[in-house]
């Protein structure tokens, strides 16, 4: 008998004696100290410090299926709402966040702005409740509880929106790791433009597995780029995996203890509480509540574990700021209170050839739906009708995204001169993109002018594409 075997036997004898339990488990030459409950229903959350395909990791495995489990967002500054760009309440340290917590597990959540404003990136529920919301939002991937801790990933911009209004936790960052058990890695196609998130750098991950009774949450203890990242989620068991914010945010804590500290105050992060980590009275109630009708009690105040608290509303429904009559308040509209607010500008230059010209052309996206673009150029519609020049304005809306490739319907207007005049014309057609590379579209547009009794335009339908690069 090996000295393993002699100390798993001591310590099974241990742990038939004592509650509540703690054991120690060994494999071969590496540990994890793991935590083991009274009662066979109980599992509170394992940590493991283990190194998977050459990438040292530390891992928080939390069972779903434990009725003990919650799971929570918790706002600096035990803010009310999340920040955005109409209304701040900062960024708190993750030491202070972590005192505050008082939670088993303690992992940065999503990104945020580096203005004043420290904007949080997406739609955001806690409790339950809406904390920030605009209906325009549609980037990146979303991590959403349903009752009885039920995990789902949706990437919006490749399915469809998430079911917010069913959620008691919802957060979105990304980009997504892995679809069903496979690799998808598509940030360009989620809205994603930083080139930073395409290198190699330091990352925390969330997951859950294919039964989606486990949740993963990895905290990477060596930079990586996102494919490595997605790779090591895999293997340690994530059929659907995402990515958190990281770099300078990456901040994890066990307990009260700081594993891995940010290099910066932080705005949200994700906390689970289990048996040894209870989480406050009122967030209980306010769990329970939820998941016997879906909505939580009114007075779930939650105090340093649940910082909804001060939130109007326990539905999603429109919160109704002070200033603000209930005439006024809108849809579903806590903190957002124009598509502008929420919605990433898109915007993109590039080069076109062809109906309208060869030019600079620019494009712009205010909202998921509608846009526009202008360029200039010049070309020949025939050998009789020279155009020495022209100037384009066309504006698009969006039908159809289908993994990335979107169709649009444009409206067009076209101002130029040719050899003997000056003309403007007025047009519609379809439109279609799709990514070449990371942050590089390629676009085609057919045209389709009337025909007008005019010597320099008698009806034409000509293609027109080009390449563009988003930088915004």
């Amino acid at each position: 008998m090996n000295f393993g075997q002699i100390l798993e036997k001591r310590l099974a004898r241990f742990l038939n004696r004592r509650s509540p339990r703690v054991g120690m488990l060994i494999v071969g030459t590496s540990f994890a100290v793991l935590t083991v409950s009274a009662t066979a229903d109980a599992r509170p959350v394992e940590i493991e410090n283990r190194t998977v395909l050459g990438v040292p990791v530390r891992l928080a495995k939390i069972d779903l299926s434990d009725r003990k489990t919650v799971m929570n967002i918790l706002l600096a500054n035990d803010a009310p709402r999340a920040n955005t760009g109409n209304e701040s309440f900062g960024d708190e340290s993750f030491p202070s966040m972590v005192k505050r917590a008082k939670a088993a597990v303690v992992i940065n959540g999503t990104f945020f702005s580096k203005d004043d404003q420290k904007r949080v990136m997406g739609n955001m529920v806690i409790s339950g409740v809406p904390v920030k919301y605009s209906e325009w939002e549609n980037m990146g991937t979303t991590f959403g509880l349903r009752r009885d801790n039920s995990p789902e990933l949706v990437t919006a911009r490749t399915q469809h929106k998430p079911a917010w209004a069913e959620h008691w936790l919802s957060v979105t960052s990304g980009p997504r790791l892995l679809k069903a058990g496979e690799v998808w890695i598509h940030p360009s196609e989620e809205g994603f433009t930083d080139p930073a998130l395409w290198g190699v750098r330091n990352r925390n991950a969330l997951g859950y597995t294919r039964d989606r009774r486990t949740l993963l949450l990895v905290c990477f203890l060596k930079a990586v780029s996102l494919e490595k990242e997605a790779a090591v989620m895999k293997s340690l068991g994530a059929h659907e995996a995402m990515n958190l914010d990281g770099g300078a945010s990456q901040g994890f804590a066990v307990g009260n203890r700081i594993l891995k500290s940010p290099g910066r105050q932080l705005t949200n992060a994700l906390v689970v509480y289990d048996e040894n980590f209870p989480p406050s009275t009122a967030l209980a109630a306010s769990w329970q509540q939820y998941n016997r009708n879906g909505s939580a009690e009114a007075d779930s105040t939650g105090g340093a574990s649940s910082p909804v608290g001060r939130v109007d509303r326990l539905s999603l429904m429109p919160v109704v700021k002070p200033s603000q009559s209930p005439a006024r308040a809108g849809k579903m509209t806590p903190s957002v209170s124009s598509p502008d607010a929420s919605f990433p500008s898109e915007q993109s230059v590039g080069l076109g050839v062809g109906g309208f010209g060869t030019g600079i052309v620019y494009r712009e996206f205010r909202s998921p739906d509608v846009g526009f673009q202008i360029g200039e150029g010049g070309f020949f519609l025939d050998p009789a009708d020279r155009m020495l020049g022209n100037v384009h304005f066309q504006l698009m809306y969006r039908l159809l995204d289908f993994g990335g490739v979107k169709f649009s319907a444009n409206g067009f207007a076209l101002a130029g001169r040719s050899s003997d005049s000056i003309f403007l014309r007025a047009g519609i057609g379809p439109g279609i993109s799709w990514p070449l590379m990371p942050n590089a579209r390629v676009f085609c547009d057919v045209g389709v002018i009337p025909s007008f009794p005019s010597s320099v335009i008698r009806g034409y339908i000509f293609p027109h594409a080009g390449i563009l690069y988003q930088f915004r």
